[in-house]
């Protein structure tokens, strides 16, 4: 893997071959900063929503990110049209 960016860019693809409902996309900010939005997915669920959260984290931290943080700015759960993701991290 080659970076947090480079992987998560690719999430999109990965997202489809394994869930048949629902878009991720994400769109980078800063080197150091995207945003993952998830729209349409069947399942509201605030494990589910946790689950993601650690992947994410995961995912950053294991492509170089340091000090990942992954915050949901919005949710389902919460009466929001969709899922929202904040990413940050230190290289």
């Amino acid at each position: 893997f080659r970076s947090p960016v480079w992987l998560l860019d690719r999430a999109t693809s990965v997202w489809n071959r394994y869930h048949d409902t629902g878009k991720w996309h994400v769109q980078t900010v800063t080197s150091q900063r995207m945003l993952g939005e998830l729209r349409s997915f069947a399942v509201h669920d605030p494990a589910f929503c946790a689950r993601l959260r650690g992947w994410l984290q995961g995912a950053i931290e294991l492509t170089g990110g340091e000090g990942a943080t992954v915050t949901e700015v919005r949710c389902t759960n919460r009466s929001d049209d969709h899922c929202a993701f904040l990413l940050d991290w230190k290289s």
